[in-house]
């Protein structure tokens, strides 16, 4: 049976980083200073919000808003929110993988995925409605 470095003891994965030396890091501030910032509380504050907002806009009035003309004003709301959401889940994904086993890397990434989750799951009308218009 083969060991996995993974799974091996504490001395197999200090020769493993030994032999590989210092590993390169995410350059994150570009997304967000830290997890803990204000800035990444308030984007997803924003993303909970604007989408519970574009549900209550847009919920049952897609095949409408094709008649009217006004379909892509909702798929520009859509993917500008699409876009936040993932902003918000690639931060908290690459910290995470940063250092998979430092325990509040992983509670802040299983935390924004529940949030995330939260969020997309009063989405799911836009996507369903969407393939509904002919």
């Amino acid at each position: 049976m083969i060991e996995s470095p993974v799974f091996a003891g504490n001395s197999a994965a200090t020769a493993r980083s030994a032999t590989l030396g210092t590993l390169p890091e995410w350059r994150l501030e570009d997304l967000y200073p830290a997890p803990d910032s204000p800035e990444f509380g308030r984007d997803l504050a924003e993303a909970a919000t604007a989408a519970k907002a574009f549900t209550g806009k847009w919920r049952g009035q897609l095949n409408d808003a094709a008649g009217a003309g006004t379909l892509a004003r909702a798929v520009a709301e859509y993917e500008s929110l699409s876009d936040l959401l993932g902003r918000l889940g690639s931060y908290a994904m690459l910290h995470y993988v940063g250092d998979t086993t430092d325990p509040a890397r992983g509670k802040f990434f299983g935390d924004t995925q529940q949030a995330l989750n939260d969020i997309s799951i009063g989405l799911l009308f836009f996507e369903l409605e969407l393939n509904q218009i002919d």
